[in-house]
């Protein structure tokens, strides 16, 4: 059986392992739904496979886009209950090599996601960060915006490495580092209201 990957949370990707080995990826500039359901069909159809030939949805349950995360979630949640899926998850820090490094990803506006060396997560603003530790990233133009810091670039790992966590579709639940634009944008609305 095969595993259809689908990644979300930064940039939309979805690709395709067989036998352990990476077959296939595809990115989209589109988001959606609707724009999934069709992506996954034509990488299904490009590897010349069914849907009946997954036996194993592996997911990044974030951090990263709200919207992206649910949207990767409620399909995962639909494939695999009408079709009786596994479910691995990995976080978009999986995607880097482990390293006693801070990963550091793009966020939001001027805010980053940070993994520390000791496992702890968290959604910080770049003026947080401290030039004196060590981090890692795979995102170029984060890379540029910290030149000042100690920061290696590296590559993302390919899908088929990534270490994952196996669930049952009722644990399928988004990784949130950060309040969503919505509730940020109210809150401010109260706070300048008082």
């Amino acid at each position: 059986m095969n595993t259809l990957v689908i990644d979300l949370a930064m940039k939309p990707t979805l690709a395709i392992i067989e036998d352990e080995k990476l077959i296939s990826e595809a990115e989209s500039k589109e988001q959606g739904a609707e724009f999934l359901m069709k992506n996954i069909d034509e990488i299904l159809q490009k590897n010349n496979i069914t849907i009946d030939d997954i036996g194993t949805i592996k997911l990044n349950i974030g951090p990263g886009s709200f919207t992206g995360l649910r949207v990767a979630i409620s399909v995962a949640k639909g494939l695999g209950f009408e079709n009786e899926m596994k479910f691995e998850t990995f976080s978009s820090f999986d995607l880097l090599p482990k390293a006693n490094k801070t990963i550091v990803l793009s966020a939001f506006s001027s805010f980053v996601y940070i993994k520390m060396p000791d496992g702890n997560c968290d959604c910080v603003e770049i003026t947080s960060l401290e030039k004196d530790k060590k981090y890692i990233t795979f995102d170029q133009a984060l890379f540029e915006k910290l030149s000042g810091f100690d920061i290696e670039k590296t590559k993302k790992l390919s899908y088929e490495k990534i270490k994952c966590e196996n669930k049952k579709i009722n644990e399928l639940e988004p990784m949130y580092l950060r309040k969503s634009q919505a509730e940020i944008a109210r809150e401010t609305k109260l706070k300048n209201a008082k």
